[in-house]
């Protein structure tokens, strides 16, 4: 199954690795190291709009390639499309 984590991406949900709040991630330090890691290795890719803040992180693996998506959409409304996949093609 496919999982449309924003602004017309989809992702396999068979390379999904995770879903993770913003808010919550980015209050530690290796939270911060963490996405700096991926920045520096330009594996990071915010695929909200320029007026989008993104809400939420997916990380995927494609092939021994990991990246970090940006989205503006909610992590809880990631998991929702996540468990029923048919809604969200209605």
């Amino acid at each position: 199954m496919y999982l449309h984590i924003g602004n017309h991406i989809l992702c396999d949900d068979r390379d999904l690795i995770g879903i993770f709040d913003l808010d919550n991630l980015t209050a530690s330090r290796e939270s911060t190291e963490f996405l700096e890691q991926y920045e520096k290795k330009q594996n990071l890719i915010n695929i909200g709009g320029v007026f989008d803040l993104p809400k939420s992180l997916i990380l995927i693996q494609k092939g021994d390639k990991d990246i970090l998506y940006m989205s503006p959409i909610t992590s809880s409304t990631l998991y929702k499309r996540s468990k029923n996949p048919t809604q969200t093609l209605l």
